[in-house]
Formats: C-alpha cells, sequence, structure tokens
C-alpha cells in the first residue's frame, strides 16, 4: 500500500499528504458496503467521494 500510494503521489495523481493507511482504511469502507438492493450506487458514490478528496488541490 504504501509503494502504490508513494507512486501516485509522485505522478501527482493523489495529494502529497495522503497516508497510505487512510487509503486502505477507505477501501476497506468502501468494500463493506451493506448487499442490499442498491449497493452498487451506494459504492460508486462512495468511490467518487474518496477519487474527489484524494486528488492534489488545483
Amino acid at each position: 500500500m504504501r509503494a502504490l500510494t508513494n507512486r501516485a503521489i509522485r505522478s501527482g495523481d493523489i495529494r502529497r499528504d495522503l497516508d497510505p493507511f487512510d487509503l486502505l482504511r477507505a477501501l476497506i469502507g468502501v468494500s463493506h458496503v451493506a448487499s442490499g438492493p442498491d449497493w452498487q450506487r451506494s459504492a460508486r458514490r462512495l468511490v467518487d467521494i474518496l477519487i474527489a478528496g484524494f486528488r492534489p488541490p488545483p
């Protein structure tokens, strides 16, 4: 996870202050979305929020 995060920081794809464990916790959270009838829409929304939050400021 650290290598993945460091590569993404170096390439400018994610913000420099992102801790690898923050990314891991976020992924675990998305994976625990209940498997109810609307789980796909909920999971996609969470991923969209995470991606927006991980991006570096303009």
